[in-house]
């Protein structure tokens, strides 16, 4: 069993990215309710992995707080914006695994590198990256990136968005990303919801799946006789997570 946990719907961004699920929903529990909640599911379903969604938009401390509650019972992944990584500094103990947000936009602008580095410098910790395709890169470009940093992390793991929100054929995003899987096997890793969606076939993580949102409601990962794709990516919140 994962629990998926989405803290806030808050963000700091002045224009919000239209395939983002933060800019989708407004209702926000307080934090009491959201870590009670946690608690509960945590006691009751005990999960083997609890992964979190973050962005400036949360306090640090309070964000401290579900991990270390987290951390108790389960590994903690924690998927975050580059520009995050400084107020993780206090709260990485609590950490197994980090998950880079990056896009087609940024995927030149940041020092994966240096960001590496310091998260290792004070933890042995595993460290992803999450690739939102809200954009198409080119084959070369995208080669380039995983040559050059390929010994920085354990996974490159695509995602899409909201698929009525891509500027492109969601066919030419799978044959890149079936390339990049030959090239480096064993590395690359596609979205248990992105391949329900090319396959037509029910998600592996049917009934594995809990998403516990920053209303503190509960949804489950569940495709069974369900052909409404739009339906099906809106339900799982960590497919939307950039």
């Amino acid at each position: 069993m994962i629990l998926s946990v989405t803290p806030t719907n808050k963000c700091d961004k002045e224009n919000r990215c239209e395939y983002c699920y933060l800019s989708q929903k407004t209702e926000e529990a307080s934090f009491e309710q959201l870590y009670q909640k946690m608690s509960e599911l945590l006691e009751i379903h005990k999960p083997s992995i609890v992964t979190f969604a973050y962005n400036k938009g949360f306090s640090p401390d309070l964000f401290g707080k579900l991990l270390e509650r987290a951390h108790r019972q389960a590994e903690v992944s924690v998927t975050l914006q580059t520009d995050c990584i400084m107020v993780f500094e206090s709260i990485i103990k609590d950490i197994d695994y980090v998950a880079l947000s990056l896009n087609t936009s940024n995927l030149n602008e940041v020092d994966i590198e240096s960001i590496t580095n310091e998260l290792r410098r004070k933890k042995n910790i595993k460290i992803g990256i999450n690739f939102l395709l809200n954009e198409l890169p080119t084959l070369r470009d995208i080669i380039a990136f995983f040559k050059n940093q390929q010994d920085c992390f354990e996974q490159f793991h695509f995602l899409i968005p909201k698929k009525y929100c891509i500027p492109y054929e969601l066919e030419d995003a799978i044959n890149i990303i079936k390339i990049m899987k030959m090239m480096f096997p064993g590395k690359v890793f596609v979205d248990e919801c992105l391949k329900t969606i090319i396959t037509n076939t029910p998600c592996s993580r049917n009934g594995n799946l809990l998403s516990l949102n920053a209303d503190a409601s509960v949804t489950m990962c569940s495709f069974a006789d369900n052909d409404d794709e739009r339906i099906i990516v809106e339900r799982c919140t960590y497919l939307l997570t950039s």
